[in-house]
């Protein structure tokens, strides 16, 4: 056998998250569908995808971006998925009882849009770590930005933990916590977002990984420390002047594993 097909092989070898076991090193991402039924429930179109994934052998599937706090943490409003209120779990109890059927473990991606929240449509202003210059809102394309005031940090790090036990309660394996692009927890790990000058400031590197740190611990005190926690983040703002490096984001990922992460992506 070649040192290639040696590579491709491995993908068929069992690996492991946490205490999750997958029969094979294939993942289906976050990637997401759009198949939302109207007000944010699960219904069998978005059921039969995943358990087509799931029968077909992938060793992992990440049900597509969750919004957190609905309205202000969602982009798209009519397509996507929202977990901040129980009368959601049921559905995504019958979507993971059916991707379990075909012995395939299932996490849901956590997510808050942050400053992508369409302020055209609801009226209300996204937030981030920072305000921006006019400037800078106006290269993002943004009009309208505010940053977070500590109380509202610790309020939102709140909600991605009852996000993580509502997801227990349906059945998860575990979640993925989006920190990467431009979403929420990105504004507080990138200096080109983050311009505070407190705790969750931009002067270090923990203050700036803080905010996603803080949600790991949090997922973890209430989940319980068998269920699994995987960290998106962006590995380095290519073509952004002082933006996140590859270092930063390697330091990053250490942070998250001390905090609790069992995998990073």
């Amino acid at each position: 056998m070649g040192d290639k097909d040696q590579k491709y092989s491995r993908l068929l070898e069992p690996g492991s998250i946490g205490k999750v076991r997958t029969r094979n090193r294939i993942i289906k991402t976050a990637a997401g569908t759009s198949f939302v039924e109207k007000g944010g429930y699960i219904g069998d179109m978005i059921i039969d995808f995943y358990a087509a994934l799931a029968r077909g052998g992938v060793g992992l599937i990440v049900v597509e971006s969750c919004g957190v706090d609905f309205p202000a943490g969602i982009h798209h409003l009519p397509v996507q998925l929202h977990l901040n209120d129980d009368k959601y779990i049921p559905g995504y109890q019958k979507l993971t009882q059916t991707v379990h059927n075909y012995d395939c473990p299932v996490f849901l991606q956590l997510f808050h849009s942050g400053p992508w929240h369409p302020f055209e449509t609801t009226g209300i202003t996204p937030i981030a770590a920072s305000d921006l210059p006019a400037e800078q809102k106006k290269e993002f394309g943004l009009k309208q930005l505010r940053g977070l005031e500590i109380e509202e940090i610790e309020g939102l790090v709140n909600k991605f933990a009852e996000a993580a036990v509502r997801s227990q309660k349906a059945g998860f394996d575990g979640v993925e916590i989006n920190a990467n692009s431009t979403h929420l927890i990105n504004t507080f790990m990138s200096p080109v977002w983050n311009k505070r000058q407190d705790e969750y400031g931009c002067d270090t590197l923990t203050n700036r990984a803080r905010f996603m740190t803080d949600i790991i611990k949090a997922v973890k005190n209430k989940c319980g420390q068998g269920f699994a926690v995987s960290i998106l983040i962006t590995g380095g703002e290519f073509g952004i002047e002082n933006g996140t490096t590859v270092k930063d984001a390697v330091a990053m990922s250490k942070l998250a594993e001390e905090a609790g992460a069992d995998a990073v992506q």
